[in-house]
């Protein structure tokens, strides 16, 4: 099968390039990984401390109510000493109103460390906005690395497209369906060089015949292995 070696060669190089811009467009999101997976981790680590504050702030409105509760149980036993008919029922208000200020000296100690907890995660809240802060800031940069790098390999697609059209224009038409069905099949190249009798397709070894007619550059020749187009380049 006779074929222009040159032709088919310019359309597989043209194909190897648009190949390859694919890759770089698919490849730049991967330019800004690291960064937005540092912005989700400090979010979710902000998220869990405003969880964690809510949580804080619900015990120490507890903590305040209860407290609130027994300073009017002290004031009202206080208040009743004055009514009590005998010495039993006067002893009896006094350990209440000890009993009673214990509890709520322990809850006062609960408020006051309830508080500065509240004080360490505010701080800790601070900090974690601040980090965010900085890499949503290197995640914008690195986004805006993304773009142009995509920008630049979108550009490079639309040119290769245009010069793959020329390119195929000028490839026989039974040349071309063979050519773009083994690429749709293989998906990389349709063409192969031999290199030291070896496919660098499959890395196969090629039929003596077949390298002779390979390197004659007259006739379609495809590896018995891979399927590839095989050519001869130098």
């Amino acid at each position: 099968m006779s074929f222009d070696f040159e032709i088919l060669s310019a359309l597989d190089d043209v194909d190897r390039g648009l190949a390859r811009a694919h890759r770089r467009f698919k490849n730049a999101t991967g330019l800004s990984a690291p960064q937005r997976e540092r912005v989700g981790m400090a979010r979710a680590a902000l998220e869990a401390l405003k969880a964690e504050n809510k949580v804080g702030a619900r015990d120490l409105k507890r903590l305040e109510g209860e407290a609130k509760a027994k300073q009017e149980e002290i004031n009202k036993a206080k208040g009743a000493l004055n009514s009590v008919k005998n010495n039993t029922e006067y002893q009896v208000l006094l350990k209440t109103i000890a009993s009673r200020e214990e509890d709520l000296a322990e809850l006062e100690t609960g408020i006051l460390e309830a508080f500065e907890a509240q004080d360490e995660r505010d701080g800790r809240e601070k900090g974690c906005k601040e980090r965010l802060a900085t890499q949503q800031k290197d995640l914008d940069l690195a986004t805006a690395r993304v773009k142009k790098e995509q920008g630049e390999a979108q550009q490079q697609i639309d040119e290769l497209t245009a010069a793959r059209e020329l390119a195929s224009g000028k490839v026989d038409p039974q040349h071309l369906r063979l050519y773009e069905t083994l690429l749709n099949k293989l998906g990389d190249a349709a063409l192969a060089e031999v290199r030291e009798e070896i496919c660098q397709g499959c890395y196969m070894k090629v039929r003596p015949d077949q390298i002779s007619k390979v390197r004659g550059r007259k006739e379609l020749v495809t590896c018995f292995t891979c399927g590839r187009i095989l050519v001869a380049r130098g």
